[in-house]
């Protein structure tokens, strides 16, 4: 459970608000800092503090990556035009349009 714990709610920030349009700023740097922070901040919480409390040891790591994320997205924004294209083309389907578009 620790370990699951451990890896699981610092990567799921950058993975889960990672691809809607409100969090396009946010690039790697801030993924990778925010799930680097998370882990760190785990490791903090369950070897140095000693915290046996579940909400504790997920929920500040979780809270830490996902402040982080945000903060790094908004400080250092990496808006790049191949990246924006993609998230912008999630919405249609190109050959969906091309087999509509020849019948």
């Amino acid at each position: 459970m620790d370990l699951v714990a451990a890896t699981m709610g610092p990567i799921s920030i950058p993975l889960m608000p990672g691809m809607p349009p409100w969090f396009k700023r946010s690039g790697p740097t801030a993924a990778i800092a925010s799930w680097a922070a998370g882990l760190t901040v785990w490791a903090y919480v369950k070897w140095i503090v000693e915290s046996t409390d579940t909400a504790m040891v997920v929920g500040v790591p979780l809270v830490t990556s996902l402040v982080l994320y945000v903060a790094i997205g908004l400080l250092k924004p990496e808006n790049r035009e191949d990246s924006d294209a993609l998230v912008d083309s999630l919405g249609s389907d190109p050959e969906a349009e091309r087999a509509t578009a020849t019948v």
